[in-house]
């Protein structure tokens, strides 16, 4: 990244009370900086990345999603409520500057490898989001990106 320019924020979102103060503070820096956003959500590979593998804690009425094309409407389905939530906080003038941005695997290890591809980027990120995995994301995704990001973080309380 050179110098102390950003040319577009990345925002990790999940739906959580901490995504959303993360869209509504990159609103306002992307109207005084005049950059655009991109609305990050990650969505795990597989059903057994994201309830546990079949017969080892996975209910029984999650086991259609062991079908790709169930999984792939669960996935589908789950990334345009977030989007829409998200972007039901920007203001109508910012709509036409914001991305979505639909990414596979863990959270922290594909908004790393999304923000290694893009040219000065700043990643905005609630200090707690959502997880159906649990207690172990909990803090550890922003934790993780401020400690690991090649750009600069801001972690939204």
């Amino acid at each position: 990244m050179s110098g102390s320019q950003v040319d577009v924020l990345l925002v990790a979102v999940d739906g959580s009370k901490g995504s959303q103060q993360a869209v509504s503070l990159a609103g306002d820096l992307a109207q005084r900086m005049g950059v655009s956003i991109q609305l990050l959500y990650a969505f795990p590979n597989s059903a057994a990345e994201l309830f546990g593998p079949p017969g080892e804690g996975m209910p029984h009425e999650q086991f259609k999603y062991l079908n790709p094309d169930n999984f792939q409407v669960l996935r589908d389905e789950s990334a345009r409520k977030v989007f829409d939530e998200a972007r039901a906080l920007l203001e109508p003038s910012l709509q036409e500057n914001v991305q979505e941005v639909l990414l596979s695997g863990q959270p922290r290890e594909a908004i790393i490898a999304y923000a290694k591809e893009r040219e000065n980027p700043m990643i905005l990120v609630g200090r707690r989001g959502l997880s159906s995995i649990g207690e172990m994301f909990l803090g550890s995704i922003s934790q993780y990106l401020v400690h690991h990001a090649h750009c600069p973080v801001t972690v939204v309380n």
